[in-house]
């Protein structure tokens, strides 16, 4: 039964992670507005933070999905939920409802206090996850050295591919919304 709460757990977190990158990933511009807005970063760190975190994301959903470094991903996990929500937190308390950028600025979803208690409800999985890493469905480093190269090619090939649709459907979605956005304006 733990096992695959802990499979559950990490394919949940993975997928999480990897769709929040991704949404950021294709727009850091807009992006740095939103960790800006923030105003809890000194300045010349707001575009580093901004390139960082979607990075981040990226790396914990991915070596979560493989089932690598379960531990050190889903600490990870564990210390941007708190960071995020602790950002959050100062604004709410400051009486501002901005932006949270939690899906880039496609997502476009106000800070509230459920923000927070999303944030919390993700913590569940990670700490299970830093307490017992799974160990089905995951990519150990015996299956990587065994692999042949065209297998490894394949693997890269499909990696990339499923990547690259992703990002498509996120830049799909940011011109339809800007399109839709566009027609609201000439309408008025």
């Amino acid at each position: 039964m733990i096992e695959y709460l802990a499979l559950v757990s990490r394919f949940g977190l993975a997928s999480t992670f990897v769709m929040a990158g991704l949404s950021k990933v294709g727009d850091l511009a807009g992006f740095t507005k939103v960790v800006r807005s923030y105003e809890v970063l000194p300045e010349r760190t707001v575009p580093i933070v901004a390139r960082s975190v979607p990075t981040a994301e990226l790396g914990v959903g991915g070596l979560l999905a493989l089932g690598a470094a379960q531990v050190a991903a889903a600490s990870l996990s564990i210390v941007m939920l708190v960071g995020f929500s602790v950002a959050v937190a100062r604004n709410l308390i400051r009486g501002r409802r901005i932006d949270c950028g939690c899906l880039g600025v496609t997502g476009r979803q106000r800070i509230s206090w459920g923000t927070i208690l999303r944030n919390g409800a993700m913590l569940a999985p990670a700490l299970i996850l830093v307490a017992r890493p799974t160990t089905a469905l995951t990519l150990t480093q015996h299956d990587v050295s065994a692999l042949r190269s065209g297998e490894a090619v394949a693997l890269l090939i499909t990696a990339s591919t499923v990547v690259a649709a992703a990002l498509l459907l996120s830049q799909a979605r940011r011109v339809q919304l800007a399109l839709d956005s566009d027609g609201e304006h000439r309408e008025r």
